[in-house]
């Protein structure tokens, strides 16, 4: 039963982001520059976290991983 609620809610919100990227004056604009700044956060994050982080164990940077990760706001 969770996954179905799970999918319905997701089905849901993905069509109001749909309605709104269509729907609003500038809308696909808005929505390309909060997917850019969620890609930009998680790309910082994944590759300090856990290729300098985790796999050549320098935990420095797995530290600016989390920082950066945690800096991503509503976008992450």
């Amino acid at each position: 039963m969770e996954i179905i609620k799970g999918t319905i809610l997701l089905l849901f919100v993905l069509s109001l982001f749909s309605l709104f990227s269509f729907k609003a004056p500038n809308g696909m604009k808005a929505m390309g520059a909060l997917a850019n700044t969620a890609v930009a956060s998680f790309l910082v994050e994944a590759f300090q976290l856990y290729v300098g982080g985790d796999l050549i164990g320098m935990p420095f940077l797995k530290e600016v991983g989390q920082s950066a990760g945690s800096l991503g706001g509503v976008a992450h």
